[in-house]
């Protein structure tokens, strides 16, 4: 089986994306922009901007949304459950992947929403 990895952050021992076989493991996926500055102050900005940042790796690994498997979302604030939920749920619809929310602190203290999830590959 062949085992790509990408995204290795320069003086840390953390990959953010690994594909292996079929699957594709994808963590540390925040608000940032092309620049690396973080986009917006609040849960609903930040959150779409981290799933249009999950859409783009997804498809550069040969992936898309729908074969997303499972997410943890980890949320520096409990009161922005709601505000990431309705922006979570026009990505995934109908048929969204097994979730894990965690309340923790992220080292990007700007940060307010960090997703890590496992797809699929198009076959």
């Amino acid at each position: 089986m062949t085992r790509e990895v990408k995204g290795i952050i320069p003086g840390l021992p953390i990959a953010t994306t690994v594909r292996e076989g079929d699957t594709v493991y994808l963590c540390g996926h925040l608000a940032y922009d092309d620049n690396d500055a973080v986009v917006g102050t609040d849960i609903v900005t930040q959150c779409e901007q981290t799933m249009k940042n999950l859409v783009a790796t997804l498809e550069e690994c040969g992936s898309d949304i729908s074969l997303v498997n499972a997410v943890t979302i980890h949320l520096v604030n409990r009161s922005d459950f709601a505000g990431m939920n309705a922006v979570y749920g026009k990505y995934f619809g109908e048929f969204p992947p097994v979730r894990t929310t965690v309340i923790a602190g992220l080292i990007d203290e700007r940060c307010l929403i960090e997703i890590t999830a496992i797809a699929s590959i198009k076959k």
